[in-house]
């Protein structure tokens, strides 16, 4: 695809990133953090001097998701609210930039593991798999939706997060949440379902521990919830100041030994996994009240 159907890039140090951040993650390699906007713009910095290296503009739509590819260097994939996905490869003095359609709805939700890329929106999960030759992602496959129950038949289907982990029995899973529908696990080598899993309460986020043995959800309403992966039997729970319910973020840190959670009363909270305790509270300074972390 065009550049010119996604937006105009800027060269390095002419431009200033001043937008609300809608989210931010650091590369690999640890060279920089990216950061997108609800303004359409891609901000990459140089994490050692907080310089800005680059900035994009997307044409109309704002960018709502991130995720450095495993398959080409310097590359970063962006998920776009009207449905698209760009891959921007960093170069010293500009950025490269193609796309394609991903779904009928925002992408919210990127993950990669591999040549594998899994993408998410609204209701809609799609599969790709990296096409050397071509230099772009192929679909593979569009993901049926969740199992419903009588409690949640009537809510909509809204997917919030995608992990790509594995276990003792399975070499390759994608780990699934719903807002409403709860966690779903697929074998990802014949993509059979594992298992699905109605939780209590609306799942605005989770992640993964690096060896695949525990998860946490973002409870909306009340906190953050710490699974086995393999039982989905409770390990321990963690409340904070709530504020207005809102979807805030959750993120293993430290291995999976920690884990920082967000809000919306200017706090972002870390707590010690095994010793079920909090360690600090981060207080933020800015007027804004929202306190969400950068993986």
């Amino acid at each position: 695809m065009p550049c010119d159907e996604f937006g105009t890039a800027v060269s390095a140090g002419l431009a200033i990133c001043t937008t609300m951040k809608e989210c931010g993650l650091a590369d690999p390699d640890g060279t920089y953090l990216a950061t997108g906007g609800m303004d359409g713009k891609l901000c990459l910095w140089y994490l050692e001097t907080g310089e800005l290296a680059h900035q994009y503009k997307t044409a109309t739509s704002s960018v709502l998701s991130l995720a450095w590819t495993e398959v080409a260097p310097d590359t970063i994939l962006c998920g776009l609210q009207n449905g698209s996905v760009a891959l921007f490869r960093v170069t010293p003095t500009k950025l490269l930039v193609h796309g394609f359609w991903a779904h009928r709805y925002p992408v919210e939700c990127l993950a990669v593991s591999g040549t594998r890329l899994a993408t998410g929106g609204h209701r809609e999960i799609a599969v790709w798999k990296w096409n050397a030759t071509d230099q772009k992602y192929d679909r593979e496959l569009d993901l049926e939706e969740p199992p419903k129950t009588s409690q949640n038949e009537s809510e909509p289907i809204i997917v919030t997060s995608l992990h790509w982990t594995s276990s003792d029995k399975h070499a390759c899973l994608l780990f699934v949440t719903y807002m409403n529908h709860g966690v779903h696990v697929l074998d990802a080598t014949n993509w059979t379902s594992l298992r699905a899993v109605a939780l209590n309460g609306r799942i605005a986020s989770a992640s993964v521990t690096p060896d695949g043995k525990m998860y946490a959800v973002s409870n909306v309403s009340r906190g953050f919830d710490v699974y086995y992966m393999t039982s989905d039997a409770p390990f321990c729970s963690f409340s904070h100041k709530v504020g207005v319910p809102s979807p805030v973020p959750v993120l293993f840190i430290h291995g999976g030994r920690a884990l920082m959670g967000g809000s919306t009363v200017g706090e972002v909270d870390i707590w010690a996994v095994d010793l079920k305790h909090k360690m600090h509270s981060l207080h933020l300074r800015h007027p804004c009240k929202d306190a969400f972390h950068v993986r």
